[in-house]
């Protein structure tokens, strides 16, 4: 049975120390927008820019904040998609594979903390629906993403709440929780 959203065998606290947990000596999620100069994702949350695009590959900074319920709408890429863990909380990764496959839903925790087996980078296969939160009680997560051939919109896809649930019913409450309500 699946992790619940928000929780994990993983702390949220990747070193564990108590300044960390505190904050102390640590910039918040809006002034971190504001070092960086993002951007609001619509539909699919959090903050971006972008860093890099050329004919061969793109990248952007993005980071997650408890923001807009704090997290990246479930979402399909067409091509490979890189992530990279900067700074901040630990974020937990859910990863569905594609519809005409047998594979395993998978849990990533994104993190700097390689004792608690988080990943510093991780590589989302092309066509694997994708969606992430900050770990319960987070309070922000800079990421870098690396996408080649180079990320553009009719490379993406956000998911479908009522397709996701159909094909995955055992994740209700993940799929709940990464997508938005759908309209009428």
């Amino acid at each position: 049975m699946p992790a619940e959203p928000g929780n994990s065998t993983f702390d949220a606290g990747s070193c564990g120390c108590s300044c960390r947990r505190a904050g102390v000596g640590r910039m918040t999620y809006k002034e971190v927008i504001e070092r960086l100069n993002l951007q609001s994702l619509p539909d699919e949350g959090g903050y971006y820019r972008q860093t890099w695009n050329s004919d061969e590959s793109t990248a952007i900074y993005f980071l997650l904040t408890p923001e807009n319920n704090g997290f990246s709408a479930l979402h399909t890429l067409s091509y490979v998609e890189i992530y990279h863990f900067y700074a901040g909380d630990s974020v937990q990764l859910l990863l569905f594979p594609p519809e005409e496959t047998s594979g395993e839903v998978q849990e990533v925790i994104l993190g700097n903390n390689l004792e608690k087996k988080e990943y510093p980078q991780f590589i989302v296969p092309a066509e694997t629906t994708q969606g992430s939160c900050l770990m319960n009680g987070g309070e922000w997560a800079l990421l870098g993403t690396t996408m080649a051939p180079p990320y553009s919109p009719e490379t993406f896809k956000l998911s479908s709440r009522s397709k996701m649930l159909k094909a995955f019913p055992d994740y209700r409450d993940w799929i709940i929780r990464l997508t938005r309500e759908e309209e009428a």
